[in-house]
């Protein structure tokens, strides 16, 4: 088991749980003063006692510290945890479920990681297709390609011009080198291809979340994403389990 905890340096009430998922858990707490952090690490050691006396052995080597907080807190948590007096090593980002973010809950890194190796293998495809049909190599690109940037993209959809044009540079590289389309605009590219931007596919994934968020679709509680004013609930027919959340 793998164990990650977290320590967020906001003013909220000192709270301390732990999420499970398959053979990680993650332990966060709000850290407003040196109590919580010590509120932490008696946490981490019920959980190594707990696993100990479960035969379910932790693996220190693989268990880590980040520090979340806002980029104008410029403070510094030094508090060092341990499990079986092994001290956990703190980081500055962490990949969960292949989507990787910082202590600042930036998707940066992500949009980095998934744009190098979505670029590489869009170089493959250039490279060791002998066809030039643009045709074929688009079908090519949407198979291998794409779903490397839309994975779980309603996560980390960019919201900064420079991570979204960076996103978006994979596509208009791959269509740019396309036999006869070299020289015309990206838009253009688009229509004569019949595909739509990343920007866009990303957008209508949002949107279809949305709806399945508010039609209760989903196990995702609405009141946790949105506020819906009561003068809409009455003149929309809405699903009978978002009544009653509301």
């Amino acid at each position: 088991m793998t164990i990650w905890c977290y320590s967020f340096s906001l003013s909220l009430n000192n709270i301390s749980r732990i999420t499970l998922f398959a053979g990680d858990a993650k332990l966060y707490t709000t850290v407003s003063g040196d109590g919580t952090c010590g509120d932490l690490q008696t946490c981490l050691s019920t959980v190594f006692k707990w696993s100990e006396s479960q035969q379910l052995r932790l693996a220190p080597h693989k268990c880590a510290v980040m520090h979340l907080k806002p980029r104008r807190l410029n403070s510094q948590n030094d508090q060092i945890y341990s499990i079986n007096n092994c001290a956990l090593p703190v980081v500055d980002s962490y990949k969960d479920l292949d989507i990787t973010y910082d202590m600042h809950m930036s998707y940066t890194p992500h949009v980095q990681n998934i744009t190098a190796r979505a670029s590489q293998r869009a170089k493959l495809i250039l490279t060791c297709f002998t066809t030039r049909n643009p045709d074929v190599l688009m079908k090519a690109f949407i198979v291998y390609v794409r779903p490397m940037l839309e994975f779980s993209s309603t996560v980390w959809n960019p919201m900064t011009k420079q991570n979204i044009c960076k996103v978006e540079s994979v596509q208009k590289r791959f269509t740019k080198r396309l036999v006869g389309l070299s020289k015309i605009s990206y838009n253009r590219r688009l229509e004569m291809l019949n595909i739509e931007s990343l920007e866009e596919r990303r957008l209508r994934s949002d949107l279809i979340m949305c709806y399945k968020i508010l039609r209760v679709l989903c196990s995702w509680i609405v009141l946790c994403f949105f506020h819906v004013s009561r003068k809409l609930s009455d003149s929309w027919k809405l699903d009978e389990t978002l009544q009653t959340q509301l």
